[in-house]
């Protein structure tokens, strides 16, 4: 079990005040985190280690019954093409009711040597008394991209079209797999 433990010092006006005999002492207040927010924060912690060893049923296994068909195939490519690493940030809790939560959370996804960093909005339901993903709206996201060798086949006037654009090299027909919006899962693919 975790046990947060926080100290109360005494505050007035924004300025502690001295601890005088008047003055009453310092209290300590234990809370216990509650099951739902911690089943909430496992399943994102979850997902994003499937994603880091590149499992993908325990990566599909992270997400609501009816999401895994939709993702399972580009997902798949995904893993395929690109060495991936994702490093979760920082995750808030929202809101939640008794079978539904939504968390604000901040990560950075590495595809092939193509950084993404992502603040998001993870919606999750509960399915048979586990959390899991029903859906992701992007906040904000920005890509950096290494500087192109000189052997690269991308000139001065930018990189020529065609499945491997950018060195991102993709099957033609195949769109990314959750494009800004999509309700689909993490947004793992640029």
């Amino acid at each position: 079990m975790i046990v947060v433990v926080t100290a109360l010092a005494a505050v007035s006006a924004g300025v502690a005040r001295s601890n005088d005999s008047a003055d009453p002492p310092a209290r300590i207040r234990m809370t216990i985190p509650d099951p739902d927010e911690i089943g909430v924060k496992k399943c994102i912690d979850t997902a994003v280690n499937a994603a880091n060893n590149e499992d993908l049923d325990a990566f599909l296994g992270c997400f609501a019954t009816s999401r895994r068909e939709a993702i399972r195939r580009q997902m798949a490519l995904v893993f395929v093409r690109h060495e991936i690493s994702v490093e979760l940030v920082d995750k808030h809790l929202i809101s939640r009711n008794k079978d539904r939560a939504e968390l604000a959370m901040s990560y950075t996804t590495t595809l092939s040597e193509e950084i993404h960093e992502v603040v998001s909005l993870v919606e999750l339901r509960q399915e048979n008394d586990r959390w899991l993903i029903r859906g992701e709206s992007i906040v904000s996201k920005s890509v950096k991209r290494p500087r192109q060798s000189s052997s690269s086949a991308c000139g001065p006037g930018g990189c020529p079209p065609g499945p491997c654009f950018g060195g991102q090299c993709g099957v033609p027909g195949i769109q990314p797999v959750f494009p800004p919006g999509n309700k689909a899962g993490f947004q793992i693919f640029p």
